[in-house]
């Protein structure tokens, strides 16, 4: 894999390499060494062979918190954190592990020093939940639970991607014993469930998605169904999430006068990063997944 990387640098995509000192060794155009003078903690880097080691999940979050904007920041944390499919074409499956929690993310901003980017990547940390399912869950999730002062709507922490366990009356309509929300306010007993084509097109997902609703409403849950044109609508996304603010707090949230420009730049920056890393699956491509 290294071997590849090297080859494969180029002066528009460059290789970086953190390595110690050493007399002679210069950056060229392709591949750009870097020295970091801070102190580490125990497990920032991963060795992969003898003397060759990556750096880990929580160290590339604070690296790259010195150049990425807020919202690609809390992007590259939901990534890190999140089970996105192995494979865009292949959403149902291949479902890879996650790579760190928000919590050792946390931890480790938390406790690591002198590290530029640090005060942003300890801001932006807060804002990061775990088990997202995919780039557009991810846009979702941070659009309604960011804070209004980063663009979000602010809405309570929920759970992301949850089991519920179901009553005998509910799992006789979801035909099993629990079902997974992609998020849930359990305390208030509110599942908000991100309904996309490229995760939902075949009518036997269609049929299950449907069960599984049918089954949390049997439950006593309110759901409330998000589609991705949804999302993609300013204006029908806020009148989703002021819906979901009153069912989870009891009331609408005034926003300053500042809001929508700071929504519209956090939707773009969470676009940007997703359009760079995960290009747009196209329509054919959605019906056949």
């Amino acid at each position: 894999m290294l071997e590849e990387l090297w080859g494969n640098a180029t002066v528009e995509r460059p290789l970086h390499v953190l390595a110690r000192p050493k007399i002679g060794r210069h950056s060229t155009k392709r591949v750009c060494f870097h020295q970091l003078a801070a102190p580490l903690l125990r497990g920032a880097f991963l060795e992969i062979a003898p003397g060759v080691a990556v750096c880990s999940p929580e160290l590339v979050f604070v690296q790259l918190a010195e150049t990425l904007p807020m919202g690609e920041l809390i992007a590259l944390g939901y990534e890190f954190c999140g089970c996105y499919p192995l494979e865009a074409n292949r959403s149902g499956a291949l479902v890879r592990a996650q790579l760190t929690t928000p919590a050792r993310l946390s931890a480790f901003v938390n406790r690591v020093e002198r590290m530029k980017g640090l005060r942003k990547a300890r801001i932006a940390v807060q804002f990061v939940y775990a088990k997202s399912a995919s780039a557009k869950e991810t846009e979702m999730d941070a659009l309604l639970m960011t804070p209004m002062r980063w663009g979000g709507l602010s809405l309570p922490p929920a759970l992301a991607n949850e089991p519920v366990a179901l009553s005998e009356e509910a799992a006789r309509i979801a035909r099993g014993d629990r079902v997974v929300c992609d998020l849930l306010w359990p305390q208030a007993r509110v599942a908000a469930e991100y309904d996309g084509l490229a995760f939902h097109g075949g009518r036997h997902q269609q049929a299950r998605d449907s069960r599984r609703r049918d089954a949390l409403i049997a439950d006593g849950f309110d759901v409330v169904t998000v589609t991705s044109s949804q999302i993609d609508s300013v204006s029908e996304f806020i009148e989703i999430a002021d819906a979901l603010s009153r069912k989870t707090r009891g009331r609408t949230p005034v926003r300053p006068v500042s809001f929508l420009d700071r929504h519209l730049q956090l939707r773009h920056e969470l676009r940007a990063f997703h359009h760079q890393h995960f290009p747009p699956v196209s329509p054919s491509e959605e019906g056949d997944a």
